[in-house]
């Protein structure tokens, strides 16, 4: 009786130790999962950032470049201010 008891709660121990190893495997990879993710998202928000932020510099030099002539006018004449910011 007690060498039946001894085998079932040994073969138990040895059942919690495995599901804890297995559990704690699994919770590693699902972290590593979840962080390839977010570097992942973290990379395409980057590089949306980056060309919204070059789409802008090539806008905001055209313009520029478009009103060379009157950019100089641009606080003294309202008239001027409206066609650049128009262009904005």
């Amino acid at each position: 009786m007690k060498k039946t008891q001894l085998v079932i709660t040994a073969l138990f121990i040895l059942l919690l130790g495995f599901n804890f190893f297995y559990l704690r495997k699994i919770k590693r990879s699902t972290v590593e999962f979840q962080k390839e993710v977010i570097m992942q998202q973290a990379e395409n928000l980057g590089s949306s950032i980056e060309k919204t932020i070059h789409d802008y510099e090539s806008d905001l030099t055209r313009i520029i470049f478009r009103n060379i002539n009157e950019i100089h006018q641009i606080f003294d004449n309202k008239e001027s201010m409206f066609y650049i910011s128009r262009d904005l």
